[in-house]
C-alpha cells in the first residue's frame, strides 16, 4: 500500500508515528527547532468517505492536541490520498491555517494548489520521488500481468482500488485540448485533400502554406497559423498526429489546458519565424514566388511540445510521467537526422520549434505549482 511506503519514508526522515485511533488516518510528527511539524495522511479512496465538516473537525482536533502537548508552535500538513481528486478538492478550503496536498493515486501525481506552500520540510521532493518509483513499479507489474496471460488493468491487492483504476484509465490517457488539436488537424487534412470546399488541394496549398515571400510582399501573416494545420500526404499527418497524440497528452497533463495551448501555438509561430528568417536568408534575391520555399505541417509546434517536455523532465531529475530525458533526446536526434538527409524537411522550423518550446516551458511552468490539479489550473 502506498501509505505504508510513505510511512516508512517519513520514519526514515525523522518523523514519529502516532496512533490516531481513527480508521484511514495516519499521523506523523517531528520536533524541529522552530516548532512541531505534523503530517496527517488521510486515505479516501473515492473521495466520499469523509465530509468537509468531518475533515475540519479532524484538523481542529489534531492541532488542539499538539498545542496542548507541546509549547512549541505547530504546523499541520494534510495529505489526502485518493483516486478521484475532483471529489476531494473542496476539502482544501476547510482550514487556511493548515496545508492541504492531494496525492492522486490514479496518475501518481502530487497536487499542490497555488495558495498552498510548495515545501513542507522538503516533503514535496520526497513525495515526488516516491510517486515516480511507485509509477515505475506499477508499470512493471502491469507488464508482468500481461506477459503471464492475466487480463485486466493495474495490479492491486484491493478490489475497490482496482475498480477505481479501471474508471480512470482512459481519462488519464486522453486530454481534452490535445485531442481537439489532433481532431482539427485530421479534419483539415480531409477537407484539404478530399473535398473542394475551399478549392482544389493545389489552390488551398497556395492560399494557406507558409511562405516568407507572401508574408513580406502581401503581409499574409495568417499563414503562420494556417500552415500548421496543413499536411502533404497521409504519412505526413499520420506521423505528426501519432507523436502529438502521445507527447501532447503528457505535456497537457503537466501544465494544464491554457498553458498547453500557449506552448503549442507559441512554439508553432516561433518555428514559422525561424523558418521565415532562414529561408529568406537562403533565398535572398528571389524575384518571384516560384523561387521560394513553401512550408506546411504541425511539426514545428510538435517539436515545441517535445522541447517543453524535455525542460519539465530535466527539472524532475530526468524522469517525469513515464517519459525519460533519454527518450526525448533520442526522438529529437532521429528527427533532426532525418531532416539532414531529407532536404524536403524544414529543419529550421524543427529546431526553432524545439528551442521555443523549451523556453516557453521555462517561462510558464513552475514545478511546485505544477502539481496543482490540471483540470483547475487554467480554467
Amino acid at each position: 500500500m502506498f501509505e505504508e511506503k510513505l510511512g516508512i519514508n517519513l520514519t526514515s526522515a525523522g518523523f514519529q508515528w502516532l496512533n490516531s485511533n481513527t480508521q484511514n488516518i495516519y499521523l506523523y510528527y517531528r520536533i524541529e527547532e522552530k516548532g512541531v511539524s505534523v503530517i496527517s495522511i488521510i486515505d479516501t479512496t473515492d473521495g466520499r468517505e469523509i465530509t468537509q465538516d468531518q475533515y475540519a473537525h479532524i484538523i481542529n482536533q489534531i492541532m488542539v492536541n499538539f498545542n496542548n502537548t507541546y509549547s512549541l508552535p505547530g504546523r499541520l500538513l494534510n495529505l489526502v490520498l485518493t483516486f478521484d481528486p475532483n471529489k476531494v478538492k473542496h476539502l482544501t478550503a476547510a482550514d487556511s491555517q493548515a496545508s492541504h496536498w492531494i496525492v492522486d493515486l490514479s496518475t501518481y501525481r502530487l497536487m499542490i494548489y497555488e495558495n498552498e506552500s510548495g515545501n513542507f520540510s522538503g516533503l514535496d521532493k520526497m513525495l515526488e520521488q516516491l510517486l515516480d518509483m511507485e509509477q515505475r513499479e506499477q508499470g512493471q507489474t502491469t507488464e508482468g500481468l500481461h506477459n503471464s496471460g492475466v487480463s485486466g488493468g493495474q495490479y492491486t491487492s484491493n478490489p475497490q482500488y482496482a475498480q477505481n483504476e479501471k474508471k480512470t484509465t482512459w481519462a488519464v490517457q486522453l486530454t481534452l485540448v490535445n485531442m481537439v488539436l489532433v481532431a482539427i488537424n485530421i479534419i483539415a487534412y480531409i477537407i484539404t485533400h478530399y473535398t473542394s470546399l475551399f478549392g482544389t488541394p493545389e489552390e488551398m496549398f497556395q492560399k494557406g502554406a507558409f511562405s516568407w515571400y507572401y508574408v513580406v510582399e502581401n503581409h499574409e501573416y495568417y499563414r503562420f497559423i494556417t500552415s500548421m494545420f496543413m499536411h502533404a500526404d497521409f504519412s505526413h499527418i499520420f506521423g505528426n498526429m501519432l507523436v502529438l497524440f502521445f507527447l501532447g497528452t503528457n505535456l497537457e497533463r503537466a501544465v494544464g489546458k491554457l498553458k498547453y495551448l500557449f506552448i503549442y501555438f507559441g512554439a508553432g509561430i516561433l518555428a514559422g519565424i525561424a523558418s521565415f528568417g532562414y529561408n529568406m536568408w537562403m533565398e535572398y534575391g528571389a524575384k518571384s514566388i516560384y523561387d521560394t520555399t513553401f512550408g506546411i505541417g504541425a511539426s514545428g509546434a510538435i517539436f515545441g511540445v517535445v522541447g517543453a517536455l524535455l525542460f519539465i523532465i530535466l527539472i524532475h531529475r530526468g524522469y517525469h510521467d513515464g517519459i525519460s530525458a533519454s527518450q526525448v533526446l533520442i526522438f529529437t536526434g532521429i528527427n533532426i537526422y532525418n531532416g539532414v538527409i531529407d532536404r524536403q524537411i524544414d529543419q529550421s522550423a524543427h529546431v526553432g520549434g524545439f528551442i521555443a518550446g523549451f523556453i516557453l516551458a521555462a517561462i510558464v511552468y513552475r514545478r511546485q505549482k505544477e502539481t496543482r490539479q490540471n483540470q483547475q489550473a487554467d480554467v
